[in-house]
């Protein structure tokens, strides 16, 4: 017995060792926060020695996970933010703005709101917006859980100028179209949910034409991926809407969010058209616009079938035929037929719909140059 005692003393100091960070910071149920700790932390979060910075992001989420248990997450997250938002500010060096603003994903407390504003805004460090907007997806929720109004109008009113950007990246914009599936918790009201899916779909119309053409026109692969992930943010508000008690304002916001899928649907297969009309490819599939074209004809082909009535002659025969670009323009055609009898685009926008420009023509190559 007298030779097990200093294994069982190694493993008592052991335990100390792996719990004293979480004691530091609470050892009751109402915990004093250590301020100093978390001053410590975001010092080493900055510190030219990785292997500091790595332990210094695990030792700032652990405390925040363990606080969380306690109730006090969101008291904790408000002392970091005060702390952690001049020290973004003051940094000038990129890659250490980042190690302070990687953590912030990982603790989505409403009370952030103000550092993730600053992260968005970053437009010296593209990699700080990235994860500020990451932040507000994970966060989301709890901020319409406030039912603050002004919370809410601020994430709004920062994702208008965010898509609005012309040169925006495009990484940067899947990360913002990642709040469109929102979820809420059972205490939101369905009237301010409402409220937040209104001026989310304008803050999308306002911009929807742009994203469209950057499929028409440009044929960027990158953006017919962005609509993609859209289309999968739309079945999340249309399932809200048609949950939402607001009857009147539900067929109104799915009228709107069906104009938005006519002008979509109609781009990408104008786009599929177009390639294969200029034989850029001779088969369907080897090119990588085409695939992504494609693709996202199925997907929105999907969410339509699911809300339309009548037969509707589907893309996937027209996707795999010898002659596919003109296929898929019948099947186009069938497609707004249904959305114009729904009443989700009038003949007049239909009529109205962009037209694919001529391709001007290269120059011919100088003699001898093949």
């Amino acid at each position: 017995m007298q030779s097990n005692r200093p294994g069982l003393l190694f493993v008592l100091i052991l335990l100390t060792a792996l719990l004293m960070p979480c004691m530091k910071v609470a050892s009751a149920q109402n915990a004093e926060i250590d301020i100093k700790r978390i001053k410590d932390i975001i010092g080493d979060l900055q510190s030219d020695d990785m292997n500091k910075v790595i332990e210094a992001r695990k030792d700032l989420i652990a405390d925040y996970d363990f606080l969380l248990t306690k109730g006090q997450g969101s008291e904790y997250a408000a002392e970091v933010g005060k702390l952690i938002k001049p020290a973004m500010i003051a940094q000038k060096i990129h890659q250490k703005q980042i190690n302070l603003a990687i953590v912030m994903p990982k603790m989505p407390e409403a009370v952030l709101q103000d550092v993730f504003e600053y992260m968005v805004a970053d437009k010296k460090n593209p990699a700080v917006q990235y994860l500020g907007w990451q932040a507000y997806r994970n966060t989301w929720p709890k901020i319409l859980a406030q039912k603050n109004p002004a919370g809410m109008n601020l994430l709004l009113t920062s994702m208008n100028k965010a898509i609005s950007l012309k040169d925006q990246n495009v990484l940067i914009l899947n990360r913002v179209f990642d709040i469109l599936p929102f979820s809420t918790g059972t205490k939101v009201t369905d009237g301010f949910i409402a409220t937040a899916r209104n001026k989310m779909i304008t803050v999308l119309e306002d911009n929807w034409d742009r994203f469209c053409l950057k499929i028409l026109l440009d044929g960027d692969p990158a953006y017919t991926s962005l609509m993609k992930k859209a289309m999968q943010g739309f079945e999340m508000l249309w399932v809200q809407a048609e949950k939402n008690d607001l009857a009147e304002k539900n067929d109104n916001d799915k009228t709107r969010l069906l104009k938005m899928v006519a002008m979509l649907i109609h781009c990408t297969a104008k786009r599929f058209d177009h390639e294969i009309t200029l034989k850029i490819t001779n088969a369907a599939g080897s090119d990588p616009m085409i695939t992504a074209a494609g693709a996202g004809l199925i997907q929105i082909q999907k969410f339509l079938k699911a809300r339309s009535t009548g037969e509707v002659k589907s893309f996937e025969k027209a996707l795999k035929s010898t002659t596919p670009g003109a296929f898929v323009g019948l099947r186009l055609e069938n497609w707004l037929d249904v959305l114009e009898n729904r009443k989700a685009i009038t003949k007049a926008e239909r009529l109205a719909l962009p037209k694919i420009p001529k391709e001007k023509p290269k120059p011919a190559a100088p003699n001898g140059v093949q």
